[in-house]
């Protein structure tokens, strides 16, 4: 019980030492820092936000980050240090260079300028570095944390975690939002929060193992990876140029369904996409979404127009025109005697696409 409440009490101590700002004013350098409870930010919103700064005691550390929201700086006081990427891939930390090998979570240092040759696990965590001819175990959990901390000569600086840096101050840097080891906790909750409830063991759709999230955040194609591959593969690959496009399952309240992911939610995530840039419109490649409410409040929300269907999605891997990519199908469904839904499109009942503007 006491090592639980110190946690909770390092938590809460870091909360209200911690300044963050827009990421939209980061990028464009008028960036004013504001106290969580000033800015009375939600859980899911507060992932967007990069700090800028945290106070520990006398301490104050600053950060800067780059304009695709990748830590660019880092003030300690007394000392300073900067970081160069290549998309996701540290390739530069000070004075010292990186040679990354591939790897789904964006690239992971196998090697430095200065020597160093870094040994990693398959989810790309140091196990262990060579320098001058000598091997030195990296002495870490499985959840990150480095058990030399409080040792005279600590490693935790020169060691990664899922090939990820660790920075004074932070925790390890990702893209999107910091991980502290030493508490087991991410420091905000992802983009788009909890799209499968608070159950971690849910993460994912169940596919932790299977799926991969590179950004930090899911992907706007939300059809499980694992569980329904080929729906899943066919929506990654439709491609419609100049819309934003959102694949999932859904109904008339909303994607998701009753229990869905929440409008704010899902603009979020739409505005943490790369692709994103303020103007596109939004296609909604969801079952029935059209006939309910959710995607009018979505055009409310992002202020653009959003399209949505008013039947059953099907897709399927072949075009009518000979084409590349697979197309979605807007149909009711086709019922057999019995009035049970077959899961197959009946043809002579073409929906179509809704298009809302905001109002």
């Amino acid at each position: 019980m006491r090592a639980n409440e110190e946690s909770r009490n390092d938590v809460n101590n870091l909360k209200n030492n911690i300044v963050r700002v827009p990421r939209q004013l980061a990028r464009q350098n008028t960036a004013r820092g504001c106290e969580p409870s000033s800015c009375k930010l939600s859980p899911q919103l507060s992932s967007l936000f990069p700090i800028l700064s945290v106070t520990d005691g006398d301490t104050t550390r600053t950060f800067t980050y780059h304009a695709d929201g990748q830590i660019a700086s880092a003030n300690y006081g007394g000392s300073s240090e900067t970081f160069l990427w290549d998309g996701l891939a540290l390739i530069q930390r000070d004075d010292e260079q990186f040679v990354n090998e591939p790897h789904v979570g964006g690239g992971n240092p196998v090697a430095s300028s200065k020597g160093t040759s870094y040994f990693n696990d398959a989810l790309g965590t140091t196990v262990g570095s060579k320098s001058n001819g000598k091997y030195s175990a990296a002495v870490l959990t499985a959840f990150g944390e480095d058990l030399t901390v409080h040792a005279p000569t600590p490693t935790q600086n020169s060691n990664f975690f899922t090939g990820k840096p660790f920075v004074e101050g932070l925790g390890h840097a990702f893209l999107m939002r910091n991980y502290r080891a030493g508490l087991a906790k991410w420091q905000t909750a992802d983009p788009m929060g909890y799209p499968d409830g608070w159950n971690q063991l849910a993460y994912c759709g169940n596919g932790v193992v299977d799926s991969v999230d590179l950004w930090g955040c899911v992907d706007i194609n939300l059809h499980n990876q694992v569980q329904e591959y080929e729906i899943w593969k066919m929506a990654q690959e439709f491609q419609n140029p100049g819309i934003i496009t959102v694949a999932g399952h859904g109904n008339s309240n909303g994607i998701g369904g009753s229990l869905g992911i929440t409008v704010k939610n899902l603009a979020n995530l739409i505005r943490s996409n790369s692709a994103w840039d303020g103007n596109k419109s939004v296609e909604l490649i969801s079952c029935q979404v059209g006939l309910g409410a959710y995607p009018q409040q979505l055009a409310n929300e992002l202020r653009v127009s959003v399209y949505a269907p008013d039947a059953f999605v099907f897709w399927f891997g072949a075009r009518e025109d000979g084409g590349k990519y697979p197309l979605p199908y807007i149909y009711d469904q086709e019922y057999d005697e019995n009035g049970n839904a077959t899961g197959f499109p009946d043809w002579t009942k073409k929906g179509k696409w809704i298009r809302f503007d905001p109002e």
